[in-house]
């Protein structure tokens, strides 16, 4: 987006009109007046002349004073054009071939004086008032480019040597004038600009004596565009200020304006539209008063304004603070706003929002639970939580509470009767010499395996299922018999139990034992090869001890249902 700005000044201040017949001049104090310029001069060993119009104040030093310089501060390459102790006019660039002056007392004291300097094909030439008063070689003369540009009033970088007294109307000219040349133009401002003029600085600016606040940049009529820049001057008073100058014959008049704009400026002077800051500058070929050439000088601002464009991706809200405004859900929005300078731009914001969440799971687990979550095994009851990253880049919490149960799955043998040791859960009695099948039937805390084997159970709590290692079972039956036939039935039994012995016998003996070895009753018989029991017991694993009067015997195992 692109607007035009004006600065809002008075058309007096932002105009300012300089008067060819004020013929003012800028005093210089000696000290540390200068003026800076942005022309950098004639460069290489070319051709040029300068020329000044000088009021050398008799208060001045008996030193140097510099009318102007520029290049650099070595041998050959500055261009140092001024007024010596002895009030001769000199060139100094330094080294061999390089400098010229002329004699003493060429520049007369409280007196407006022209002097003026020429290089042509390597010889320099000095002029007072028109008239040649030195020449020599200046063969070694090279100016490089790149360095500092026409200071006025002051040597460049390297030493010091301040004007004191009063400069005006100095000329840069890229060729070699002659004297017929320069007294023909000396007396009069230039009333149409050539183009080997490469800067014109006319000083006549500003309120003779007067408070000159505001007047701190030195016109160049040239059409160049290489003001210059007062510094260190009181612009009030007598000195360092503007003075009353050379009096000349008006030529060319010259305005100056300031204007500033937003991206881009078409001055209607010459209808060009400029889009960078600048010295500009017009020529209006014999349009003042007197059928001279009249100059339009701009010194233009551009202040660019860019718009702008935000991304930004937050999550549930998000506050641009551009405009101080809380967005709640994806959006584009473009505000327009102002610069520092007063230029208008377009800032938009493209604004993702997404949305954060949370989730919570109740889950219970047998011993142990791993959460994919996070990864973690938990042996423990607990609330847990995880801050994860949802589709849209935003936090989902995620809560997790945990009930833990743990169950014992150990069993034991007592007595012959297999016992599981958790209470109050649903038990099944597994075969596993048979690949863990289920016994038909045997869901009971407790089972009584019929015949040797290995057992175990599988023990269903609430949520949590487990099963116990195996149980070895290997004495079912008889244990021990030194009888030749013998035999028992039934085994497992309800009670009622028959020993055939195979045989007949005198006596016959039977003790009934628990298998820890207590004693429960003992059973004679005679003259008999079967003896009927009836174990009287509780259901269990018991030991029956046969013995005959042959001295035979045996040792069951019966279980009791």
């Amino acid at each position: 987006m692109t607007i035009t700005l004006r600065i809002a000044i008075t058309s007096i201040a932002l105009f300012s009109f300089f008067n060819t017949n004020a013929q003012n001049g800028l005093n210089f104090d000696g000290a540390n007046d200068q003026v800076q310029t942005t022309s950098p001069g004639v460069l290489s060993s070319a051709d040029r002349t300068f020329e000044a119009w000088v009021y050398v104040s008799s208060s001045a030093p008996a030193s140097n004073l510099a009318i102007l310089d520029y290049g650099l501060n070595a041998v050959g390459s500055r261009n140092t054009f001024n007024v010596t102790g002895t009030r001769a006019i000199s060139f100094i660039s330094g080294g061999t071939n390089a400098n010229l002056s002329s004699p003493s007392s060429s520049v007369p004291e409280d007196v407006w004086t022209h002097v003026a300097f020429t290089l042509n094909s390597g010889t320099g030439y000095l002029f007072v008032n028109g008239v040649q008063v030195a020449t020599g070689s200046l063969t070694s003369v090279n100016t490089p480019s790149g360095n500092e540009n026409i200071r006025i009033g002051q040597r460049i970088t390297g030493g010091s040597i301040p004007f004191y007294g009063t400069i005006d109307e100095v000329r840069i000219w890229n060729v070699a004038k002659s004297e017929v040349e320069i007294q023909a133009n000396m007396n009069n401002e230039l009333c149409s600009i050539p183009s080997d003029l490469i800067a014109y600085y006319r000083f006549n600016q500003g309120i003779a004596a007067g408070a000159n606040p505001s007047e701190t940049v030195l016109i160049d009529d040239s059409g160049n565009g290489n003001n210059g820049t007062l510094i260190n001057m009181a612009l009030s008073g007598a000195t360092s200020n503007w003075v009353t100058g050379a009096t000349l014959t008006p030529g060319v008049t010259s305005s100056f304006a300031v204007d500033a704009a937003c991206n881009t400026y078409t001055w209607a002077a010459n209808a060009t539209t400029y889009t960078s800051s600048g010295n500009y500058s017009v020529t209006l070929p014999g349009a003042n008063s007197v059928g001279c050439d009249s100059i339009l000088n701009l010194d233009l601002t551009i202040n660019t304004s860019n718009d702008l464009t935000t991304n930004a991706t937050a999550c549930d809200s998000y506050t641009w603070g551009v405009n101080s405004t809380t967005y709640t859900s994806s959006t584009s929005v473009t505000e327009t706003l102002t610069t520092g300078q007063g230029c208008s731009y377009l800032h938009t914001l493209n604004l993702t929002l997404g949305t954060s969440n949370s989730s919570s799971e109740n889950v219970s687990a047998c011993e142990s639970y791993t959460w994919l979550a996070n990864g973690m095994t938990y042996t423990a009851d607990g609330t847990f939580t995880e801050t994860l990253t949802n589709a849209s880049g935003c936090d989902s919490v995620a809560t997790l509470n945990l009930t833990i149960t743990t169950i014992d799955n150990t069993a034991q043998d007592i007595g012959g009767v297999l016992s599981a040791n958790e209470v109050g859960v649903a038990y099944q009695w597994l075969d596993c010499d048979n690949n863990n099948a289920v016994i038909s039937g045997e869901t009971n805390q407790s089972y009584a395996p019929l015949v040797n084997g290995s057992y175990a159970v599988q023990v269903v709590g609430v949520n949590c299922t487990d099963t116990s290692a195996c149980l070895v079972v290997d004495y079912i039956g008889i244990e021990e018999n030194i009888f030749g036939d013998f035999n028992f039935h039934p085994n497992p039994t309800n009670g009622q139990l028959t020993v055939d012995l195979g045989q007949l016998y005198g006596s016959v003996s039977v003790t009934v034992m628990t298998v820890s070895g207590q004693e429960v009753e003992v059973i004679n018989a005679s003259n008999t090869d079967k003896i009927n029991i009836d174990l009287k017991g509780a259901s269990g694993m018991y030991l029956l001890k046969v013995e005959t009067d042959l001295g035979e015997s045996a040792v069951l195992r019966v279980m009791k249902k």
